[in-house]
Protein backbone atom coordinates (compact mmCIF):
# COMPACT_ATOMS: atom_id res chain seq x y z
CA UNK A 1 0.00 0.00 0.00
CA UNK A 2 1.08 3.79 -0.63
CA UNK A 3 1.70 4.72 2.96
CA UNK A 4 2.57 1.32 4.64
CA UNK A 5 6.09 3.45 5.48
CA UNK A 6 3.82 5.08 7.65
CA UNK A 7 2.75 2.43 9.56
CA UNK A 8 4.60 1.97 12.56
CA UNK A 9 4.69 5.10 13.49
CA UNK A 10 0.83 5.86 13.06
CA UNK A 11 0.28 2.17 15.31
CA UNK A 12 2.00 3.74 18.04
CA UNK A 13 0.26 6.81 17.88
CA UNK A 14 -2.62 5.34 18.02
CA UNK A 15 -2.58 1.85 19.60
CA UNK A 16 -2.55 -1.48 17.71
CA UNK A 17 -6.50 -1.80 17.56
CA UNK A 18 -6.55 1.32 15.46
CA UNK A 19 -5.18 -0.08 12.45
CA UNK A 20 -8.45 0.08 10.48
CA UNK A 21 -7.94 2.86 8.06
CA UNK A 22 -3.99 3.44 8.24
CA UNK A 23 -3.47 1.77 5.07
CA UNK A 24 -5.66 3.75 2.75
CA UNK A 25 -5.04 1.80 -0.47
CA UNK A 26 -5.40 -1.43 0.98
CA UNK A 27 -7.80 -3.73 -0.90
CA UNK A 28 -10.66 -6.05 1.13
CA UNK A 29 -10.84 -9.68 0.36
CA UNK A 30 -14.17 -11.10 0.27
CA UNK A 31 -14.14 -15.11 1.62
CA UNK A 32 -15.76 -17.63 -0.72
CA UNK A 33 -14.89 -21.11 -1.46
CA UNK A 34 -15.68 -23.20 -4.95
CA UNK A 35 -16.69 -26.69 -4.65
CA UNK A 36 -16.49 -29.21 -7.34
CA UNK A 37 -17.09 -32.78 -7.18
CA UNK A 38 -18.18 -36.07 -9.47
CA UNK A 39 -19.15 -39.27 -9.25
CA UNK A 40 -18.96 -42.20 -11.32
CA UNK A 41 -20.19 -45.50 -10.26
CA UNK A 42 -20.97 -49.41 -12.00
CA UNK A 43 -23.04 -52.55 -11.16
CA UNK A 44 -22.75 -55.79 -12.80
CA UNK A 45 -24.71 -58.84 -12.21
CA UNK A 46 -22.63 -61.62 -12.79
CA UNK A 47 -25.60 -63.89 -11.69
CA UNK A 48 -28.90 -63.32 -10.06
CA UNK A 49 -26.96 -64.22 -6.36
CA UNK A 50 -23.79 -62.43 -7.39
CA UNK A 51 -22.94 -58.80 -8.04
CA UNK A 52 -19.91 -56.75 -8.47
CA UNK A 53 -19.90 -53.03 -7.61
CA UNK A 54 -17.67 -49.95 -8.05
CA UNK A 55 -17.31 -46.53 -7.13
CA UNK A 56 -15.25 -43.51 -7.87
CA UNK A 57 -15.73 -40.06 -5.60
CA UNK A 58 -13.65 -36.81 -7.13
CA UNK A 59 -14.14 -33.44 -5.38
CA UNK A 60 -11.80 -30.06 -5.47
CA UNK A 61 -12.06 -27.28 -2.68
CA UNK A 62 -10.37 -24.04 -3.98
CA UNK A 63 -10.54 -20.54 -2.02
CA UNK A 64 -10.30 -18.53 1.04
CA UNK A 65 -12.16 -18.08 4.17
CA UNK A 66 -11.46 -16.09 7.70
CA UNK A 67 -8.68 -17.37 10.21
CA UNK A 68 -7.15 -16.00 13.22
CA UNK A 69 -3.67 -15.98 13.76
CA UNK A 70 -0.74 -15.07 16.08
CA UNK A 71 2.52 -13.56 15.61
CA UNK A 72 4.12 -15.86 18.70
CA UNK A 73 2.82 -18.92 20.84
CA UNK A 74 -0.46 -18.57 23.20
CA UNK A 75 -0.40 -17.52 25.82
CA UNK A 76 2.68 -15.61 25.41
CA UNK A 77 1.13 -13.24 22.97
CA UNK A 78 -0.72 -11.34 25.89
CA UNK A 79 2.34 -11.48 27.91
CA UNK A 80 5.00 -10.12 25.64
CA UNK A 81 2.35 -7.54 23.55
CA UNK A 82 2.34 -10.06 20.50
CA UNK A 83 -0.21 -9.18 17.72
CA UNK A 84 -2.89 -10.75 15.96
CA UNK A 85 -4.17 -10.97 12.14
CA UNK A 86 -7.10 -12.49 10.46
CA UNK A 87 -6.54 -13.46 7.41
CA UNK A 88 -7.64 -15.57 4.34
CA UNK A 89 -6.90 -19.16 4.72
CA UNK A 90 -5.61 -21.03 1.82
CA UNK A 91 -8.16 -23.53 0.66
CA UNK A 92 -6.90 -25.83 -2.15
CA UNK A 93 -6.99 -29.40 -1.78
CA UNK A 94 -8.53 -33.04 -3.83
CA UNK A 95 -10.58 -35.45 -1.66
CA UNK A 96 -10.71 -38.46 -3.48
CA UNK A 97 -13.10 -42.32 -2.58
CA UNK A 98 -13.01 -44.92 -3.89
CA UNK A 99 -14.99 -48.30 -3.41
CA UNK A 100 -15.04 -51.68 -4.68
CA UNK A 101 -16.90 -54.68 -3.68
CA UNK A 102 -18.55 -57.95 -4.16
CA UNK A 103 -21.76 -59.35 -3.09
CA UNK A 104 -23.31 -62.87 -2.85
CA UNK A 105 -26.68 -63.83 -1.68
CA UNK A 106 -29.26 -66.73 -1.62
CA UNK A 107 -32.76 -67.06 0.11
CA UNK A 108 -31.46 -67.66 3.76
CA UNK A 109 -28.04 -66.55 4.11
CA UNK A 110 -26.10 -63.79 2.16
CA UNK A 111 -22.21 -62.10 2.17
CA UNK A 112 -20.13 -59.72 1.65
CA UNK A 113 -16.62 -58.14 0.89
CA UNK A 114 -15.62 -54.51 -0.05
CA UNK A 115 -12.56 -52.27 0.15
CA UNK A 116 -12.68 -48.91 0.32
CA UNK A 117 -9.76 -46.22 0.47
CA UNK A 118 -10.12 -42.19 1.17
CA UNK A 119 -7.12 -39.70 -0.14
CA UNK A 120 -6.97 -36.05 0.73
CA UNK A 121 -4.31 -34.34 -1.49
CA UNK A 122 -3.59 -31.10 -0.42
CA UNK A 123 -1.64 -28.54 -2.78
CA UNK A 124 -0.91 -25.67 -0.22
CA UNK A 125 0.45 -27.62 3.61
CA UNK A 126 1.21 -23.85 4.79
CA UNK A 127 1.00 -20.55 4.40
CA UNK A 128 3.26 -17.65 5.53
CA UNK A 129 2.49 -14.15 5.93
CA UNK A 130 3.79 -10.73 6.56
CA UNK A 131 2.91 -9.15 9.98
CA UNK A 132 1.12 -5.97 9.55
CA UNK A 133 2.23 -4.35 12.43
CA UNK A 134 6.40 -4.71 11.76
CA UNK A 135 8.32 -3.36 8.04
CA UNK A 136 11.58 -5.15 9.05
CA UNK A 137 12.64 -7.97 11.16
CA UNK A 138 13.46 -6.26 15.11
CA UNK A 139 16.94 -7.66 16.72
CA UNK A 140 17.60 -7.39 20.89
CA UNK A 141 14.89 -7.63 22.77
CA UNK A 142 12.03 -6.89 20.34
CA UNK A 143 12.62 -10.32 18.70
CA UNK A 144 9.86 -11.92 20.44
CA UNK A 145 7.81 -9.66 17.28
CA UNK A 146 9.01 -11.10 14.13
CA UNK A 147 8.19 -9.78 10.94
CA UNK A 148 6.53 -12.91 9.68
CA UNK A 149 4.32 -16.04 10.84
CA UNK A 150 3.64 -19.36 9.64
CA UNK A 151 1.16 -21.67 10.01
CA UNK A 152 0.37 -25.57 8.45
CA UNK A 153 -2.34 -26.45 6.66
CA UNK A 154 -4.16 -29.79 6.72
CA UNK A 155 -1.76 -32.45 5.74
CA UNK A 156 -2.28 -34.70 2.58
CA UNK A 157 -3.33 -38.40 4.12
CA UNK A 158 -4.59 -41.75 3.53
CA UNK A 159 -7.00 -44.13 5.11
CA UNK A 160 -8.09 -47.54 3.86
CA UNK A 161 -10.57 -49.69 5.02
CA UNK A 162 -11.70 -53.42 4.45
CA UNK A 163 -15.67 -54.53 4.98
CA UNK A 164 -16.35 -57.90 5.68
CA UNK A 165 -20.15 -59.00 6.19
CA UNK A 166 -22.12 -61.75 6.51
CA UNK A 167 -25.77 -62.51 7.59
CA UNK A 168 -27.52 -66.30 7.99
CA UNK A 169 -30.78 -67.76 9.55
CA UNK A 170 -29.12 -70.21 12.12
CA UNK A 171 -32.64 -71.51 12.75
CA UNK A 172 -36.24 -70.91 11.77
CA UNK A 173 -36.43 -68.51 14.76
CA UNK A 174 -32.91 -67.31 14.85
CA UNK A 175 -31.25 -64.79 12.44
CA UNK A 176 -27.47 -64.05 13.02
CA UNK A 177 -25.54 -61.17 11.28
CA UNK A 178 -21.60 -59.88 11.79
CA UNK A 179 -19.61 -57.23 10.32
CA UNK A 180 -16.17 -56.63 10.22
CA UNK A 181 -14.26 -53.39 9.40
CA UNK A 182 -10.26 -53.09 9.71
CA UNK A 183 -8.78 -50.27 8.77
CA UNK A 184 -5.36 -48.55 8.47
CA UNK A 185 -4.47 -44.63 8.83
CA UNK A 186 -1.32 -42.83 7.09
CA UNK A 187 -0.19 -39.36 7.31
CA UNK A 188 3.62 -38.14 6.75
CA UNK A 189 3.43 -35.09 6.23
CA UNK A 190 6.96 -32.97 6.49
CA UNK A 191 7.25 -31.05 9.66
CA UNK A 192 7.94 -27.37 9.21
CA UNK A 193 10.75 -25.78 10.94
CA UNK A 194 10.32 -24.26 14.70
CA UNK A 195 10.69 -20.92 13.75
CA UNK A 196 10.77 -18.64 10.53
CA UNK A 197 12.29 -15.38 12.60
CA UNK A 198 15.53 -14.99 11.61
CA UNK A 199 16.15 -12.60 14.48
CA UNK A 200 16.16 -16.19 16.55
CA UNK A 201 17.84 -18.60 13.39
CA UNK A 202 20.45 -16.39 11.95
CA UNK A 203 19.86 -18.49 8.69
CA UNK A 204 16.57 -17.39 7.04
CA UNK A 205 13.65 -20.12 7.29
CA UNK A 206 15.55 -23.35 7.13
CA UNK A 207 17.67 -23.86 10.14
CA UNK A 208 21.08 -26.09 9.25
CA UNK A 209 24.23 -26.57 11.39
CA UNK A 210 24.84 -22.97 11.95
CA UNK A 211 21.56 -22.31 13.55
CA UNK A 212 22.44 -22.82 17.40
CA UNK A 213 19.53 -21.06 18.90
CA UNK A 214 16.87 -23.53 17.73
CA UNK A 215 17.04 -27.33 18.62
CA UNK A 216 16.97 -29.42 15.18
CA UNK A 217 13.49 -31.31 14.80
CA UNK A 218 13.95 -34.71 15.66
CA UNK A 219 12.19 -36.21 12.80
CA UNK A 220 11.50 -35.19 8.98
CA UNK A 221 7.49 -36.17 9.25
CA UNK A 222 5.37 -37.55 11.37
CA UNK A 223 5.09 -40.90 10.11
CA UNK A 224 1.45 -41.17 11.66
CA UNK A 225 0.09 -44.64 11.44
CA UNK A 226 -2.89 -45.95 13.00
CA UNK A 227 -4.93 -49.11 12.74
CA UNK A 228 -8.87 -49.64 13.37
CA UNK A 229 -10.92 -52.72 14.05
CA UNK A 230 -14.68 -52.66 14.07
CA UNK A 231 -16.74 -55.65 14.45
CA UNK A 232 -20.27 -55.71 15.03
CA UNK A 233 -22.52 -58.71 15.60
CA UNK A 234 -26.30 -59.10 16.37
CA UNK A 235 -28.65 -62.21 17.19
CA UNK A 236 -32.74 -61.61 16.64
CA UNK A 237 -34.38 -64.37 17.99
CA UNK A 238 -38.32 -64.82 17.66
CA UNK A 239 -39.07 -67.75 20.21
CA UNK A 240 -42.49 -66.43 20.38
CA UNK A 241 -45.09 -64.94 17.83
CA UNK A 242 -45.02 -61.50 19.91
CA UNK A 243 -42.06 -61.61 21.78
CA UNK A 244 -38.61 -60.98 20.23
CA UNK A 245 -35.42 -61.18 22.01
CA UNK A 246 -32.02 -59.01 20.80
CA UNK A 247 -28.28 -59.66 21.54
CA UNK A 248 -25.80 -57.43 20.05
CA UNK A 249 -21.77 -56.95 20.68
CA UNK A 250 -19.66 -54.33 19.02
CA UNK A 251 -16.23 -53.89 19.15
CA UNK A 252 -13.66 -50.50 18.33
CA UNK A 253 -10.21 -50.45 18.38
CA UNK A 254 -8.25 -47.11 18.03
CA UNK A 255 -4.49 -47.87 17.78
CA UNK A 256 -1.77 -45.47 17.37
CA UNK A 257 1.58 -46.37 16.20
CA UNK A 258 2.78 -43.19 15.62
CA UNK A 259 6.18 -42.84 16.59
CA UNK A 260 6.69 -40.36 19.98
CA UNK A 261 8.95 -37.84 19.56
CA UNK A 262 11.17 -35.06 21.55
CA UNK A 263 10.66 -31.12 20.33
CA UNK A 264 11.91 -28.47 21.96
CA UNK A 265 9.73 -25.75 20.35
CA UNK A 266 10.70 -21.88 20.54
CA UNK A 267 8.52 -20.85 23.04
CA UNK A 268 6.84 -17.64 22.44
CA UNK A 269 9.17 -16.92 19.82
CA UNK A 270 12.02 -15.69 22.59
CA UNK A 271 15.48 -16.39 22.57
CA UNK A 272 15.83 -20.04 23.38
CA UNK A 273 14.04 -23.18 22.81
CA UNK A 274 11.27 -24.13 25.48
CA UNK A 275 11.53 -27.52 27.32
CA UNK A 276 10.99 -30.93 25.92
CA UNK A 277 7.65 -31.60 24.68
CA UNK A 278 5.90 -35.24 22.98
CA UNK A 279 3.35 -36.01 20.97
CA UNK A 280 1.14 -38.02 22.28
CA UNK A 281 -0.05 -41.46 20.14
CA UNK A 282 -3.86 -41.23 21.78
CA UNK A 283 -5.35 -44.47 21.69
CA UNK A 284 -8.66 -46.66 22.84
CA UNK A 285 -10.72 -49.55 22.29
CA UNK A 286 -14.44 -49.38 23.23
CA UNK A 287 -16.25 -53.03 23.77
CA UNK A 288 -20.41 -52.79 23.71
CA UNK A 289 -22.93 -55.35 25.20
CA UNK A 290 -26.98 -54.96 24.79
CA UNK A 291 -29.64 -57.42 25.23
CA UNK A 292 -33.08 -56.13 25.05
CA UNK A 293 -36.78 -57.48 25.17
CA UNK A 294 -39.51 -56.39 23.00
CA UNK A 295 -43.16 -57.40 23.60
CA UNK A 296 -45.64 -56.77 20.66
CA UNK A 297 -49.09 -56.61 23.09
CA UNK A 298 -51.06 -55.36 20.42
CA UNK A 299 -51.38 -54.20 16.47
CA UNK A 300 -48.36 -51.71 16.58
CA UNK A 301 -48.43 -51.64 20.00
CA UNK A 302 -45.14 -52.94 22.51
CA UNK A 303 -43.34 -52.40 25.45
CA UNK A 304 -39.24 -52.96 25.51
CA UNK A 305 -36.98 -54.14 28.38
CA UNK A 306 -33.35 -54.24 28.13
CA UNK A 307 -29.91 -54.20 29.98
CA UNK A 308 -26.31 -52.18 27.98
CA UNK A 309 -23.10 -52.28 29.23
CA UNK A 310 -19.99 -50.52 27.58
CA UNK A 311 -16.36 -50.79 28.62
CA UNK A 312 -13.37 -48.21 27.86
CA UNK A 313 -10.14 -48.67 27.95
CA UNK A 314 -7.64 -45.54 27.29
CA UNK A 315 -4.21 -44.64 26.63
CA UNK A 316 -2.65 -41.34 27.56
CA UNK A 317 -5.49 -40.34 29.24
CA UNK A 318 -6.51 -39.34 32.82
CA UNK A 319 -9.23 -42.02 33.07
CA UNK A 320 -7.51 -45.34 31.43
CA UNK A 321 -10.51 -47.49 32.38
CA UNK A 322 -14.33 -47.00 32.72
CA UNK A 323 -17.52 -49.16 32.63
CA UNK A 324 -20.90 -47.83 32.35
CA UNK A 325 -24.50 -49.52 32.58
CA UNK A 326 -27.58 -48.54 31.45
CA UNK A 327 -30.83 -50.28 32.19
CA UNK A 328 -33.97 -49.54 29.64
CA UNK A 329 -37.82 -49.69 29.69
CA UNK A 330 -39.89 -47.95 26.86
CA UNK A 331 -43.53 -48.63 25.84
CA UNK A 332 -45.40 -47.54 23.10
CA UNK A 333 -49.13 -47.09 22.48
CA UNK A 334 -50.70 -46.57 19.58
CA UNK A 335 -54.14 -45.37 19.20
CA UNK A 336 -55.83 -45.23 15.93
CA UNK A 337 -54.28 -43.77 12.96
CA UNK A 338 -53.53 -40.28 14.76
CA UNK A 339 -51.98 -41.13 18.33
CA UNK A 340 -48.80 -42.88 19.32
CA UNK A 341 -47.97 -42.62 23.37
CA UNK A 342 -44.37 -43.26 24.46
CA UNK A 343 -43.13 -43.11 27.94
CA UNK A 344 -39.37 -44.81 28.29
CA UNK A 345 -36.77 -44.52 31.32
CA UNK A 346 -33.26 -45.36 31.44
CA UNK A 347 -31.06 -45.22 34.10
CA UNK A 348 -27.18 -45.21 33.35
CA UNK A 349 -24.21 -45.53 36.13
CA UNK A 350 -20.76 -44.76 34.72
CA UNK A 351 -17.62 -46.37 37.26
CA UNK A 352 -14.32 -44.58 36.18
Amino acid sequence: ASDSSNLPSLIAGTGANSQQGVVTNFNFITPGITRKSGTISASYDISSNLNLNGMYWRESQNGTRPIGLIMNSSPSASATSGFGVELPETISYFNNLVRVGVDYGRKDWGVEAAYQGSFLQENIPSMTWDNPFVLTQPVGAEVKNPASGRSSLYPSNQANYLDLAGATNLTRYLRLQAIISPGWLRQDERFLPYTINEGITGCGEVPDASCTTTASLPAENLEGSKQTLAMNFTLVSLPWKKFQVKAGYRHYDYNNDTPVHTFTPVEGDASSPGGGVENTPFGFNRKNFELTGNWLFAKKSSAKLGYQVEWMDRSHRDVEHSVEQTFLGAVDFVHGKDLTLRLSYRHSVRDP
